[in-house]
């Protein structure tokens, strides 16, 4: 994954996203099928701002791999899964 999900360029295309109900499916966590890939691209934190404004997010292999800043990527992930699925349940789309 060559694709930081955390660029703020990216915010027009992720409100569109987000109106067409279009989800994002991203890798989380360390790659291990292409020598190119950048691990640190996949950090789950890096999804925060697709998920603030709204964006259903597929995170693929749900970060079971890997570790970003020192922490395990699953770990990392975590508190966001347990906060997005709060959301849900009080705002259902």
């Amino acid at each position: 994954m060559n694709i930081d999900p955390s660029n703020p360029d990216y915010i027009p295309f992720y409100r569109l996203m987000a109106k067409l109900n279009i989800p994002l499916l991203t890798h989380t966590g360390m790659e291990k099928s292409f020598a190119n890939a950048k691990d640190e691209l996949a950090d789950p934190m890096r999804l925060k701002l697709p998920l603030e404004l709204g964006v259903t997010v597929i995170a693929a292999h749900i970060a079971t791999t890997g570790e970003s800043e020192v922490q395990d990527n699953f770990q990392r992930i975590l508190p966001m899964i347990k906060k997005t699925l709060i959301c849900i349940l009080i705002f259902p789309v």
